[in-house]
């Protein structure tokens, strides 16, 4: 039990990262974002031909947070340059990408008895992944208290504030939308270090999950960092669940489709509530 609540936190602390960059695409700067499907793929693919390779996980966590950022401002242009939609934008990186990572690293590669940074269910790896993401939350939280973060949220919330100021709004969506694909990117290449392999099958449904997390986060209320440490849990938790309930694990995905199903019914419900009185 405790081997497996370990699991649970690993991953959950692992998709955290994942939380933070869709948080910052879909909930500050107001861009929906497919990019981070291909991105997650794309740090898994890159750190699995890296490790094989010879080169340390440490180096490959820069080189994925590089990748992605590129990732991310690849949209971005798409976006600003040729007018192009948010949906539309994501949609063409993340298709470029599934090639891009096909041919990278193939459709699954073992990585065993290479030179990555974590392992299932050690306290060396715990201890990493704790402070990679207590770094990413909490830095996360720091920039939207900057005057860079200001600068996002009015993206977001009013363009034409960043407009009057004589600052650019396409820029700054670029700027967002690099930091959130590098991070998971990032994200991506822990998981296949964690993992002890790297699958094409492992980015499907990544933005799902972290919009569910987001949700989940938002249900249980509290600040930022607390609202992306219960989401990120959420996923890893529900695949337990279902696993100690010995169902199919063809079942996963309605699991998750549920979960988020009953939490879009309890803020509904909740919002409801609050209008009656």
């Amino acid at each position: 039990m405790i081997s497996l609540l370990q699991v649970i936190v690993e991953q959950g602390l692992i998709f955290s990262l994942v939380l933070c960059a869709v948080h910052l695409t879909s909930r500050v700067i107001l861009f929906d974002d497919l990019t981070v499907e291909g991105s997650f793929g794309l740090g898994g693919a890159i750190t699995a031909c890296g490790l094989i390779n010879g080169f340390n996980g440490w180096t490959m966590l820069f080189v994925c947070l590089a990748a992605g950022a590129c990732a991310g401002m690849l949209t971005g242009l798409i976006h600003s340059m040729l007018r192009v939609n948010n949906l539309i934008s994501g949609i063409v990186v993340m298709t470029a990408l599934y090639s891009i990572n096909l041919k990278i690293a193939s459709a699954h590669v073992p990585l065993m008895n290479t030179g990555r940074i974590l392992e299932s269910n050690t306290s060396l790896s715990l201890l990493i992944l704790v402070l990679l993401s207590f770094t990413a939350i909490l830095g996360l939280v720091w920039i939207l208290r900057t005057e860079l973060g200001f600068m996002l949220r009015a993206v977001g919330i009013n363009p034409q504030i960043v407009t009057s100021l004589g600052k650019s709004v396409a820029l700054y969506k670029i700027v967002g939308l690099m930091f959130a694909n590098g991070l998971t990117a990032v994200a991506g290449s822990l998981f296949a270090q964690y993992m002890g392999f790297f699958s094409m099958a492992s980015s499907v449904g990544v933005l799902v999950i972290a919009l569910a997390g987001i949700t989940l986060g938002q249900v249980i209320g509290g600040k930022i960092w607390r609202q992306m440490l219960w989401g990120a849990l959420a996923y890893p938790a529900v695949l337990a669940l279902v696993l100690e309930c010995e169902l199919d694990p063809v079942y996963n995905k309605l699991a998750i489709a549920l979960m988020i199903l009953l939490l879009l019914i309890k803020q509904r419900w909740a919002a409801h509530t609050i209008q009656e009185r």
